[in-house]
């Protein structure tokens, strides 16, 4: 049972999740074995490059995924393609971070003492700015958060015009999971790029 949030709560959970994202690998962005997101597979094979890692673990399994299952066409996947191509020039190639891996509100809770827990992770080393574009999906959460996590660990210039190129993936593994209706907010992300 969760108790009320602590007077600090946001700032907390900004700051930790901060503090998560500094631990790295050496060996690149990934994990030793796949794990899910929900219900879809998502492969983590090590690759040195974090944009590589996101194009082609993250955002191409589930644009294959979704155009052998028939729920895109191929002129979409060819679209997704054509982003590839642009994405190295787009997203900061940094560091591999630590990451929950599938944060939003309903994945974070609050503890007896009123701080944050985590719950659900399908964590990997990865980019960062892909958790952190996430946590705005479904409402995102309040300035403090991402005010306290910035100080803690302060993210590229420019992060809000890049928050749609990430949620591609959580929105293409929904497109995969519970189907269409989560296209028209894909088509109009690859249509402003």
């Amino acid at each position: 049972e969760s108790a009320d949030k602590h007077a600090n709560y946001w700032h907390d959970f900004g700051e930790k999740l901060a503090h998560l994202h500094k631990n790295t690998s050496s060996l690149g962005h990934g994990l030793d074995y796949t794990n899910f997101i929900g219900a879809a597979t998502q492969e983590n094979s090590w690759k040195k490059d974090g944009v590589d890692f996101f194009i082609e673990n993250r955002l191409n399994k589930q644009v294959d995924r979704a155009l052998y299952d028939r729920k895109i066409t191929p002129e979409l996947a060819e679209k997704f393609h054509g982003l590839y191509e642009k994405l190295p020039d787009l997203l900061p190639h940094e560091a591999p971070a630590l990451i929950h891996g599938d944060l939003w509100s309903g994945n974070a809770m609050v503890n007896e003492r009123g701080e944050i827990t985590l719950v659900d992770p399908c964590s990997y080393f990865g980019l960062r700015e892909a958790e952190l574009a996430f946590t705005t999906m479904f409402g995102g959460f309040p300035t403090e958060f991402y005010e306290a996590y910035h100080t803690t660990f302060p993210i590229e210039k420019g992060f809000h015009e890049r928050i749609p190129l990430y949620n591609l993936y959580p929105l293409m593994v929904h497109v995969n999971l519970f189907g269409e209706g989560y296209l028209p907010a894909v088509n109009k992300i690859l249509l402003s790029y």
